[in-house]
C-alpha cells in the first residue's frame, strides 16, 4: 500500500479547517501523522499477520483505521514520545484480537455474499512465511497465532510480548510453550524436531 487510507485520512484531518481550528491543534495532527509514516508499513504487516493471511486487504485497513483513530483519540495517555512505536503496537494486537472475534460472523457474511478471501494486502509483497507453516498457523486459535507471530515472526521477546498483551511474562512463555506444541502437532513434527 503506497499510502493507506488511514494515513491519507490523517493527512487530510490536518489540513481540514485550518481557519476553524486552532493553529496548536492543526500542527499536533500534523506532527501525528509524521509520527505515524516511518510506522505504517510495520503495523500493517503486524495486523495482517495476526489476522491471518488470506485477510482482505479491507479488514487489514479496518484495523489499521481502528488503530489510528485509537491513538489519535487516546493520544494524551501516551506518557512517552519514545514508547510512541510499542503503544501503536499494543494497539493494535488488541484491535486485531477484537477484528478476530468478530471474524466468524463476517466470514458467513462473506461466504453468503460469494467472495472468497484474499491475497497479500497490495504493496507488501509476498511474507517470507512459507506455505505450510502459513496452513499450520491459520490452523491454530487466534490466541496461538498471536504469540507465534509476535515472537517469530515479528521478534519480540516474551517480556516484550507480555508488555503488548498486558500479561504477565511467564504467562506468556506458557502460553508460546502450548502454541510451539500444536504447531508442531500441525505441521506432524515430533517434540524433538
Amino acid at each position: 500500500m503506497p499510502m493507506s487510507v488511514a494515513i491519507h485520512s490523517l493527512s487530510a484531518l490536518a489540513a481540514f479547517d485550518r481557519e476553524g481550528a486552532a493553529a496548536g491543534e492543526v500542527a499536533e495532527r500534523e506532527a501525528f501523522a509524521r509520527a505515524l509514516r516511518p510506522l505504517e508499513q510495520g503495523l500493517i504487516h503486524l495486523i495482517w499477520r495476526l489476522l491471518g493471511w488470506p485477510s482482505q486487504a479491507a479488514d487489514i485497513e479496518d484495523v489499521l483505521q481502528d488503530v489510528l483513530l485509537c491513538a489519535w483519540s487516546k493520544r494524551v495517555h501516551l506518557r512517552e514520545a519514545g514508547a510512541f512505536a510499542g503503544w501503536l503496537r499494543r494497539i493494535a494486537v488488541n484491535k486485531a484480537r477484537n477484528h478476530a472475534r468478530g471474524a466468524l460472523r463476517r466470514s458467513r457474511r462473506i461466504a453468503l455474499a460469494g467472495f472468497a478471501p484474499g491475497d497479500e494486502p497490495v504493496g507488501l509483497g509476498p511474507d517470507p512465511v512459507d506455505a505450510a507453516l502459513r496452513e499450520a498457523l491459520l490452523a491454530l486459535r487466534h490466541q496461538d497465532r498471536e504469540v507465534l507471530v509476535l515472537h517469530y515472526l515479528e521478534g519480540h521477546a516474551p517480556a516484550e510480548i507480555a508488555v503488548l498483551l498486558g500479561v504477565r511474562r511467564n504467562a506468556i512463555e506458557a502460553r508460546l510453550s502450548r502454541a510451539r506444541r500444536r504447531l508442531r502437532e500441525r505441521l506432524g513434527e515430533d517434540d524433538d524436531g
